[in-house]
C-alpha cells in the first residue's frame, strides 16, 4: 500500500517506500485517479473524491478545537461523505475492516451534484 501525504510530517526512513510526500506542484485531481482510499481532515478534495466514488475517512482528531476557531458552511458531522475518525488507531481499524461508511457518498453526490447525476441518467436512457 502506498500513501501520499502533503506537508504534514517528516517521513521516517523505514517508510519511504510506502509513503510519498507530494509537493504543491502535484495536481490532486491526477492523484485521485490512482487513489484507493482518501484520508482527509477538512479539505474540499472530498467533492472530487465523491464524484470518483473513492472511499473516504475523515481524520478529525481536533474537530472540537477546529470548530471553536473556524466555521463550516455545513455541519461537519452530517456533511462528510465518509466515516469520521478521531484517532490513528481508528484509521487502522477502519482500513482493516473496510469500514468507510461509503453509503454517505451517494447522498453527498445527490446533494451537491444533482444536475450531473441527472445528465448521466439521461445519457443512459438515450444510449
Amino acid at each position: 500500500m502506498i500513501f501520499f501525504v502533503k506537508d504534514h510530517f517528516k517521513i521516517p526512513n523505514e517508510y519511504k517506500d510506502n509513503i510519498i510526500d507530494i509537493d504543491i506542484t502535484e495536481d490532486i485531481n491526477d492523484l485521485l485517479f490512482i487513489t484507493d482510499i482518501l484520508i482527509s481532515d477538512y479539505s474540499s478534495v472530498v467533492f472530487e473524491a465523491a464524484l470518483l466514488d473513492i472511499p473516504m475517512l475523515f481524520y478529525a482528531f481536533d474537530l472540537e478545537n477546529y470548530i471553536s476557531e473556524r466555521s463550516f458552511y455545513y455541519e461537519y458531522k452530517t456533511f462528510v461523505p465518509g466515516k469520521i475518525i478521531y484517532s490513528q488507531e481508528g484509521i487502522v481499524n477502519s482500513i482493516k475492516n473496510n469500514d468507510f461508511e461509503n453509503y454517505k457518498i451517494n447522498s453527498f453526490k445527490s446533494k451537491f451534484f444533482l444536475i450531473i447525476l441527472m445528465v448521466n441518467q439521461l445519457k443512459e436512457l438515450l444510449i
